[in-house]
């Protein structure tokens, strides 16, 4: 599915927030500090947020995202991914707050290939 502007604008105006100590809140197109610590932490060089919530950006009944959410912490610890749980926050309150994970140790590709298979892009 194409991403349109209106839902790249969208993306772009939220924080997504890894809920760590203390929380690391990404952002589209910008460096994040406190990702460097965690990553430094753990070892790792890549990781990724990813959600299997609201596919392709269209609102789910809430079961229909929880059961999507458990089924995509089960692939990423299958992959070996260490997980920290998140939040995709819109900065302006357009929207609830979206269950997502900072998922360590996946590079691009996978990650691609994960938000594929959980329809996210």
């Amino acid at each position: 599915m194409p991403l349109t502007p209106a839902l790249d604008a969208a993306y772009r105006d939220t924080d997504y927030v890894a809920l760590s100590s203390p929380p690391a809140t990404l952002r589209i197109d910008q460096t994040c500090a406190a990702l460097d610590l965690l990553l430094a932490r753990s070892g790792k060089r890549v990781a990724a947020f990813i959600s299997a919530c609201n596919p392709h950006g269209q609102a789910q009944q809430q079961e229909q995202n929880d059961r999507a959410h458990r089924a995509l912490l089960d692939h990423l610890r299958q992959r070996g991914c260490a997980l920290i749980d998140g939040e995709g926050r819109a900065r302006s309150g357009a929207w609830p707050p979206e269950r997502s994970v900072l998922a360590i140790g996946i590079d691009q590709a996978g990650a691609e290939q994960v938000g594929r298979q959980f329809r996210q892009t």
